[in-house]
């Protein structure tokens, strides 16, 4: 595989177009420069230098159109195809379906959430195991939203959903028992504070919500409401808990800081905080901006932010993923496409999804990308998840 790294953000806008012509045009398309005004591929030009908003801390999110399109994965060798896995769970009468996709980032594991009928895990062949099931374990029946798995435990991990029953279950011991957190409902996002041994704070954002978000202070036992946030930002649904003062909320297309553990908000940035957030193994942020307007990033602990990717470059209704070699991947249309330098140029390599994808994950031990979708009022099927090989070491 062909891969072409993009022209560094210094490249003015002549350097950069010249940095295109010298590259094949099959191989890989570019975000523009952040800060300078770039022309998108279609006589748009970007809108912004410097960006729309930040705080009185210094952060910038500008809003500079895109450049160029997706390609090919390289020279003489087309995208990659994609496979049915939806197995054991094809045919399956299950409300809306598969309504979201998680790889295990230590163990050999694929995890489903289907619409009020759990957890769903795969580990060999083509076989789905409901999880839950040890006799002792809560009932998950919501539309599973998120999964949190612990960095240090590879037994221990959170979920999230929305609407029927709980909001948030928790298992100490791979998912075969599930503890209800408190009286937490309806929630899209869960974060835990991960420098605390005891994992005591944790934060959760609301489902079609704004103005608050749930704080729990003894591992999710019992919540508080935090309703101070700024008003009119919108959904306050997606939260991220660096350390036991210090968090994020995104709202839709602004990102808030607390320091003093959600006393007092500042907005730190005015495009960004759409769907959850990916942490990369660096330190660094990375955050979608609403209806595909783009992504910002932050290496300070989401005090200032730029933007790296330009509107209509990526789809960013799933947010981005990090590969075990630091690579980005992320959505373009219903393909995957990858970065290698930060998410400043993209390389597409899959086929287009036959559907719109609605969840995006990696499974390191197989090597292999899983994508999802939901089918209300219809049995599951086989396509609704599919898998995608990319062994990241060699390609």
């Amino acid at each position: 595989m062909v891969r072409v790294v993009g022209a560094r953000r210094a490249l003015g806008v002549a350097a950069l177009l010249g940095a295109l012509t010298a590259v094949p045009s099959a191989c890989t398309f570019y975000t523009g420069c952040p800060d300078q005004p770039a022309n998108n591929g279609t006589g748009n030009n970007g809108t912004g230098n410097n960006g729309t908003g930040g705080s009185s801390s210094g952060g910038k999110s500008g809003t500079g159109g895109s450049m160029g399109q997706a390609g090919a994965a390289g020279e003489g060798q087309g995208p990659k195809p994609w496979q049915d896995a939806a197995g054991t769970l094809t045919g399956r009468s299950a409300n809306c379906g598969v309504q979201y996709v998680s790889a295990h980032p230590t163990e050999d594991e694929v995890i489903v959430g289907i619409d009020q009928f759990g957890l769903w895990a795969n580990t060999e062949g083509d076989e789905w195991v409901a999880l839950g099931t040890s006799g002792q374990s809560a009932v998950i029946n919501n539309g599973v939203t998120s999964i949190v798995y612990d960095p240090e435990d590879p037994n221990v991990f959170w979920e999230a959903g929305i609407y029927i029953g709980p909001g948030g279950y928790r298992t100490d011991d791979g998912g075969q028992t599930f503890v209800q957190l408190g009286d937490l409902k309806h929630v899209d996002t869960i974060s835990v504070d991960f420098t605390d041994p005891d994992r005591k704070t944790l934060l959760a954002g609301p489902h079609e919500k704004g103005g608050l978000v749930f704080k729990s202070v003894d591992g999710g036992q019992t919540w508080a409401e935090l309703a101070n946030l700024p008003e009119g930002l919108g959904f306050s649904s997606n939260v991220l808990v660096l350390d036991t003062d210090t968090y994020l909320v995104g709202c839709e297309n602004t990102i808030i800081r607390t320091t003093d553990g959600g006393s007092s908000w500042s907005i730190v940035s005015k495009i960004g905080g759409y769907f959850a957030p990916l942490v990369a193994a660096d330190g660094s942020i990375y955050w979608n901006a609403e209806s595909n307007q783009g992504m910002v990033k932050s290496v300070d602990g989401g005090q200032t932010w730029e933007r790296i990717v330009g509107g209509g470059v990526l789809n960013t209704s799933r947010p981005p993923i990090e590969l075990p070699d630091g690579r980005l991947a992320a959505l373009q249309g219903s393909a995957v496409v990858v970065s290698e330098d930060q998410g400043f140029s993209w390389t597409a390599i899959s086929e287009e999804a036959p559907y719109t994808i609605k969840g995006l994950a990696y499974a390191p031990t197989r090597r292999a990308f899983y994508v999802s979708t939901d089918s209300c009022d219809a049995p599951i099927p086989s396509n609704a998840i599919l898998r995608l090989d990319f062994d990241y070491e060699n390609e």
